[in-house]
């Protein structure tokens, strides 16, 4: 799914050279109005939203370091948002350069995390067995998938974040 969906913007773009992402695509392709409306979409539900659940998330990870009150993680959350803001209002090459760190660390991690897995050999074949043998206590196998494409649906929830 994210593939199709990269190889889908990846078309758009080449054939419109753009700056303006989606919305240049709706308006080439349904007229000013769509595009328009899709703006004030962006600006009022969907990236905010998208903000939120990101920083929500960070926040819930973050409390599993650091044990923290329900009020202090939602205060975690609101500070990322606030930090970053801040960072992108005072210079787009420190945000910039800000996660371009980030990238090379979260790829540092997981491969560092895959050489340690293969080294001590803490994997498991039992982790490939059919979808179908299931732990009694895990999820039913329908809401198991849909939590598991969600990330894939973010790949495509805003391309500029």
């Amino acid at each position: 799914m994210t593939m199709s969906g990269a190889l889908c913007y990846g078309e758009l773009a080449a054939r419109f050279p753009r700056a303006g992402g989606a919305y240049v695509y709706l308006k080439e392709s349904y007229g000013p109005r769509l595009a328009f409306l899709f703006g004030w979409m962006c600006l009022l539900v969907m990236d905010p939203a998208i903000t939120a659940s990101l920083a929500t998330g960070l926040a819930g990870y973050f409390a599993y370091i650091v044990p923290l009150p329900p009020l202090a993680i939602k205060l975690v959350g609101v500070a990322v948002i606030c930090a970053l803001g801040l960072m992108n209002i005072l210079s787009i090459r420190v945000s910039a350069a800000f996660l371009r760190w980030t990238t090379w660390l979260k790829l540092g991690l997981l491969g560092f995390l895959t050489v340690w897995a293969f080294a001590f050999r803490l994997g498991s074949w039992s982790n490939f067995e059919p979808l179908i043998a299931r732990r009694p206590d895990s999820m039913p196998l329908a809401p198991a998938l849909a939590v598991g494409v969600v990330s894939a649906f973010f790949s495509f929830g805003d391309g500029g974040m």
